[in-house]
């Protein structure tokens, strides 16, 4: 059934609050022009619990009237709020993780119901080990849950970060945001720093205080501290191919002993100067010398 109630008639609960980020901008134009056309889900009598259109009724005083889809079961209404939001504004998986979470702590449904009946309402495939993974972001820091959610990163990669300390998760998240990394830079940073922190035998902060931070973006950084000796090898190899700069496509990284390139030929008549540019290289006795001590000789 659906009612009419002013805003401030209406109890928001920030845990219900599952869809993170701002609001996006057409539904904030939409919003402004003609109100809010779309009923919200709400449960419960007088006071209704919103728990579908948090993002709508920001954009509303206290006085506006807002039409509300009222349902007495509040199980109903939690499966019609994920049903029509998977529809229409797909959660991610943080989002989804925290609806799981707020289901079993708030005691709405068993776990049995949970694993039969929301999961598979939200995308999430799996039993036991999904539900497990879900539960795992409390014990997240709450600015690293924030920069996740955020930049909505996989589940996966959310449950790695809750098994490291809470001072560590805290380092994590102040160089998330004061890099302003994106999802898959917040992917490598961390992978680069796992095997430097056993090498040194450090904490994060003591890694990252240690990169110059003046010299160079902090992916790179961390580059040359997990591979120094590859680090150290570019730089000769970028030092003697200087001038083929522009003609041949390096690759980012090296790593051990590999290194490759490759040139693209745009038209045929460039392949008589790729070979001739190829056989100067190859007749480079700085080069041979360079490959030979570290690839090899073939």
């Amino acid at each position: 059934m659906v009612e009419h109630f002013q805003k401030k008639q209406l109890i928001q609960d920030s845990r219900l609050m599952f869809h993170q980020g701002d609001v996006p901008a057409p539904l904030a134009r939409s919003v402004r022009r003609e109100g809010v056309l779309m009923p919200l889900i709400a449960t419960g009598g007088t006071n209704p619990v919103v728990l579908d259109g948090y993002r709508r009724l920001s954009l509303l005083a206290d006085e506006d009237v807002v039409p509300i889809h009222v349902m007495k079961d509040r199980k109903a209404a939690l499966r019609a709020t994920v049903e029509l939001n998977m529809l229409v504004s797909p959660y991610s998986e943080m989002e989804k993780a925290g609806i799981v979470v707020f289901v079993r702590e708030a005691c709405w449904m068993e776990d049995r119901e949970i694993l039969d009946t929301l999961l598979s309402r939200l995308g999430l495939k799996g039993q036991q080990v999904v539900l497990n993974n879900c539960m795992a972001v409390r014990l997240l820091d709450s600015k690293l849950f924030e920069v996740l959610s955020v930049r909505k990163a996989p589940l996966k990669f959310a449950v790695k970060l809750s098994r490291e300390p809470l001072d560590e998760q805290l380092t994590l998240a102040e160089l998330f945001t004061t890099c302003k990394l994106s999802m898959s830079q917040m992917v490598q940073a961390y992978d680069l720093l796992i095997p430097v922190r056993k090498r040194e035998n450090a904490v994060f902060s003591k890694v990252i205080e240690g990169l110059d931070r003046e010299g160079g973006d902090v992916l790179a950084l961390l580059r040359q501290k997990r591979f120094p000796q590859a680090t150290g090898i570019r730089k000769e190899l970028n030092s003697l191919l200087r001038r083929y700069r522009g003609r041949l496509k390096f690759p980012e990284d090296l790593e051990g002993d590999a290194f490759g390139f490759s040139c693209l030929l745009k038209c045929p008549e460039d392949a008589r100067e790729y070979v001739a540019m190829l056989r100067e290289i190859s007749e480079d006795d700085a080069l041979f010398h360079f490959l030979a001590e570290h690839v090899g000789n073939d």
